[in-house]
């Protein structure tokens, strides 16, 4: 980069840019941007005229940043007491910068029926807590769930979305202290701190509620027939009627959705990769028994095949001969089970052997301090009844740890 004179909003444009940020100044925190970056793996070494000009910039920025986020964000007036100032060591010419924590005696990370449930007990103990959720609403994954919810006693829903909404009013209504749209970058476990992409976050306890997301399948081509895929049956009567369907799995939801389209479609074929179901004894007992499904064990779909997007045949493939199988199929139902999001702490807690956040009956985790809940701790037993118990248990054990601590 050459040593000409470059204006305010030339720097602003070149480093959002060179650090992937298109939206407004108050995104672009330039709190402690370093000498040289990397774009492209090509290192470009900046001016010292250029970095006394991001200077300058980061300072505005950080002034209109701290002007605006009191006024701007929807947050409970009450979290704004519990600000607090870090120093730390400019990399740009080794100057002391200020940036603002927000710190509260506990975090609930995860704005699902777990952490919803969790700081509702809390708010109700009158603890000083604080809910993050990454997305605008809450509910977590409530709103993907589009069948009717019959076996949660408190009433009947329609869909998920019903209970979200109920929830919501409900946090409303009690003035719950909560963060949405923050999107926690990386948590340190060891010091209970948690980077926001838009603030910084200290604990002196966290329950983890991050929940899961559904389990990707390689299988070839899926994207192009993405309309003919589908994880929710009852969602999409009219649209399975009369098809030729196979539903990839061996758990109950796999097994019961069998059966059910069983009663209204030509043909249903059942694709497990072993020979051993997870499923109910009985539910697998009815399967085996239903001469309208055909079962297929030790196996795996690893491509589609069809016109125009319109799904025609599956490829499977015995994962014991390495044989494979083309059958006429026109929709695909993956009921393949989920994937606990535990990226932005992985390393730091103890994991099961399936991926999900290990706890004891008062939901903490081998770290002290640190609680986990919901479909996080559990691929067995998963369910917006689950998650609200351990969000209660969990509040419960935050509650003596902070009086102990």
């Amino acid at each position: 980069m050459t040593r000409e004179k470059t204006t305010k909003a030339d720097m602003q444009s070149t480093i959002c840019a060179s650090a992937g940020l298109f939206e407004n100044s108050t995104t672009c925190l330039l709190i402690a941007l370093p000498i040289h970056f990397a774009r492209s793996h090509q290192q470009y070494l900046i001016s010292e005229q250029l970095v006394h000009s991001i200077r300058e910039l980061r300072k505005s920025i950080l002034k209109e940043f701290q002007a605006s986020f009191t006024s701007e964000r929807p947050i409970n007036t009450d979290v704004i007491d519990n600000h607090k100032q870090l120093e730390f060591e400019d990399s740009l010419a080794g100057e002391k910068s200020v940036q603002t924590i927000i710190t509260h005696d506990a975090i609930v990370l995860g704005g699902g029926p777990a952490g919803i449930s969790c700081a509702l007990e809390l708010h109700e103990n009158k603890a000083d807590y604080f809910l993050i959720d990454r997305n605008s609403s809450l509910g977590g994954q409530l709103p993907d769930i589009t069948n009717s919810i019959r076996n949660f006693a408190a009433r009947y829903w329609d869909s998920g979305a019903a209970v979200r909404d109920d929830l919501e009013a409900l946090c409303q209504k009690v003035g719950l202290c909560v963060q949405s749209a923050e999107t926690i970058e990386r948590i340190d476990l060891s010091t209970k701190t948690l980077y926001g992409l838009h603030q910084t976050y200290r604990a002196k306890a966290i329950f983890l509620a991050t929940g899961t997301r559904r389990r990707a399948l390689p299988i070839e081509r899926l994207q192009e027939f993405s309309d003919n895929v589908i994880w929710n049956v009852e969602a999409h009567q009219e649209k399975v009627k009369g098809k030729s369907i196979a539903v990839i799995g061996g758990g109950d939801n796999a097994l019961l959705d069998s059966l059910w389209l069983a009663q209204r479609c030509p043909s249903v074929l059942v694709v497990n990769r072993s020979d051993r179901f997870r499923a109910r004894p009985d539910v697998v007992r009815d399967v085996r028994n239903d001469q309208r499904i055909t079962v297929l064990e030790h196996t795996e779909v690893v491509s589609i095949d069809g016109e125009s997007g319109n799904m025609q045949s599956i490829l499977v493939r015995d994962n014991r001969t390495d044989k494979t199988t083309a059958y006429p199929v026109q929709m695909l139902v993956e009921r393949v089970g989920t994937v606990a999001n535990t990226e932005v702490f992985c390393g730091q807690v103890e994991l099961d052997g399936a991926g999900f956040v290990a706890v004891d009956r008062f939901c903490q985790t081998n770290l002290d301090g640190v609680f986990a809940g919901g479909d996080l701790i559990s691929s067995d037993c998963q369910g917006i009844a689950r998650s609200v118990g351990d969000g209660m248990i969990a509040a419960r054990s935050i509650l003596k740890y902070l009086i102990a601590a």
